[in-house]
């Protein structure tokens, strides 16, 4: 049945159409009964003879009546005249968020208001038991007020509901605009709807992944030519960072998006709520201290800065350490014997917990991460330097946590964990989020090459210790060089990632020696003995070595 301007649906007048999409056409229209404008979606004739969808469609309808929040859309009921379904919704007077996304990506400020409001929104409707499936800018109105709204629960699933079908890839989309490029709903899908499986509330999370990357960047991450390609894109591909596309963003909004566009449910952001939490706790950083919004300075600067040295001993200090160089290893090195002033120290207490028992600080100098033990638990947390503010990334736990570090890009703190039978190293995103394990049958300690490529640990080799060399990410596992003597209890890079220098000991016998990453023989360094060797960490530019012992 078409519809005309000036149709009457029972007590509603329709005025003028809005939109059509896969699950029906939108009209503005005038309730006589309460002499007020609505919004009316009509279900289409394919859905209306069918009693499933039919009541599919009034079962959704309802429970998205129940949500109430000021982001979502208000449905205000569900009808039915000479055949046709239809709902009755709040007008919201704006423009779509499709229309509002520039070349380039929207302004920062903007960018994070309407992000925050839309995850607030799909939060909202979780705990609720209602999936969108369907999110898209095209469905996100933008008021003139510039309050955010989000829209079209059509192909929202809700839990508990055998009814529902298992993908929203079964369902009809828009297609294509002149230039055959997919606009609907198909580059938005999550991989799980693009195969046709069964949808939770983080196929939402994926949705959203792909809205920020195009509010980001103004582009979508994963395009294609046809449906197919769209789907075989989103299924296979790994889009550039939005921080490579937009290199003004800070880095953080980037590793956001990247882990809501984890082809893995698993590995994504587990509810809209945490998402949300995200966001806004970047962007009150970013207002509190505004450098942070441009890494490319923010990255400069920190080279400038002078070298921070964590040191632990029941309270947590930061201490500024004038050059400290020990260059034994190096061909223009002084002699072996050879240790520069430290020049003078100051100390500026950061926590007074008295439970901190290991420390590291980010490349950039910006955070500190450290491990605390209290009540018999171990955990882990990150603090922002500038302004005092700390979160805990790692729940308490009985496991043994030491030698919090952070990866090159500060986007991890990566830690050693032991549970009294075997160690492991595992990562943990620098705002929170599940922790990852990298590599296991871990012995000690290890490091993070500076160009953040590699990592190496200790491990056992039979009877006796061994270094190991893999990516960041824990893949390609290889022993460097031949069996480590004695019993080595710390390592570092490096500078240039060719050599591992090694804290060994043997009975109250402390030595440093030089590995080759790539294999060959393990040699000393230096001529100097030490009761013991606490802590190793490499000046960048290979100046020399900072040392605790």
């Amino acid at each position: 049945m078409s519809l005309a301007p000036k149709q009457r649906l029972l007590h509603y007048e329709l005025i003028e159409k809005l939109g059509q999409g896969g699950m029906g056409e939108v009209w503005r229209a005038a309730d006589t009964k309460l002499d007020r404008e609505v919004a009316i979606k009509v279900l289409p004739d394919t859905l209306s003879r069918d009693p499933e969808r039919i009541a599919r469609f009034e079962r959704e309808a309802k429970a998205v009546a129940r949500l109430s929040h000021p982001n979502i859309v208000t449905v205000h009921s569900v009808e039915e005249s000479d055949g046709l379904r239809f709902v009755t919704m709040e007008i919201v007077r704006g423009s779509l968020l499709a229309e509002r996304i520039p070349h380039g990506g929207l302004p920062l400020d903007l960018l994070f208001e309407v992000a925050i409001s839309i995850a607030d929104a799909v939060a909202a409707a979780h705990r609720r038991g209602v999936t969108h499936r369907d999110l898209k800018p095209g469905n996100v109105m933008v008021g003139d007020d510039g309050r955010v709204k989000v829209l079209d629960f059509g192909l929202a699933k809700v839990a508990n509901d055998p009814a529902a079908l298992a993908g929203a890839s079964q369902l009809p989309t828009q297609t294509v605009t002149a230039e055959g490029k997919i606009l609907g709903t198909v580059a938005y899908m999550s991989p799980e709807q693009a195969e046709g499986k069964t949808v939770d509330f983080r196929s939402d999370i994926f949705s959203l992944g792909v809205m920020l990357y195009e509010m980001a960047t103004g582009r979508r991450p994963f395009q294609g030519e046809t449906p197919a390609s769209t789907m075989s894109a989103i299924l296979r591909d790994t889009p550039p960072s939005v921080t490579d596309l937009r290199q003004s963003l800070p880095r953080h909004l980037g590793r956001i998006i990247k882990r809501c566009l984890t082809k893995d449910p698993d590995r994504r952001y587990q509810t809209a709520l945490d998402l949300r939490n995200e966001l806004q706790e970047l962007r009150d950083e970013l207002r509190s201290e505004p450098g942070l919004a441009r890494p490319g300075v923010a990255r400069a600067a920190s080279r400038q800065r002078t070298w921070r040295f964590a040191v632990t001993a029941g309270t947590l200090a930061v201490i500024a350490l004038g050059y400290i160089g020990y260059r034994a290893w190096s061909p223009r090195s002084r002699p072996e014997d050879s240790v520069t002033g430290a020049g003078q120290l100051t100390m500026v207490p950061l926590t007074q917990s008295g439970a901190v028992r290991d420390a590291g600080i980010s490349p950039d100098g910006r955070y500190l991460a450290y491990v605390t033990l209290e009540g018999g638990r171990f955990d882990l947390r990150v603090e922002q330097i500038a302004v005092g503010s700390e979160r805990q990334i790692v729940a308490p736990t009985k496991r043994t946590l030491s030698f919090p570090k952070f990866s090159h890009d500060g986007e991890y703190v990566y830690y050693f964990a032991w549970d009294e039978t075997q160690g492991s190293v595992e990562r943990v995103p620098v705002l929170g989020g599940p922790p990852e394990k990298i590599v296991e049958e871990v012995a000690g300690d290890f490091d993070l090459s500076l160009d953040g490529r590699r990592i190496a640990f200790l491990g056992r080799a039979g009877e006796s210790r061994a270094v190991f060399v893999a990516s960041a990410d824990g893949s390609g596992v290889r022993q460097a060089g031949e069996q480590v003597g004695y019993y080595p209890n710390r390592l570092a890079w490096s500078a240039d990632g060719q050599q591992l220098i090694i804290g060994d000991t043997f009975g109250t016998e402390g030595r440093l020696r030089l590995l080759p990453a790539d294999g060959g023989p393990l040699r000393s360094l230096g001529t100097e003995v030490w009761s013991g060797i606490f802590a190793l960490a490499m000046i960048p530019d290979d100046r020399g070595l900072l040392l605790s012992g």
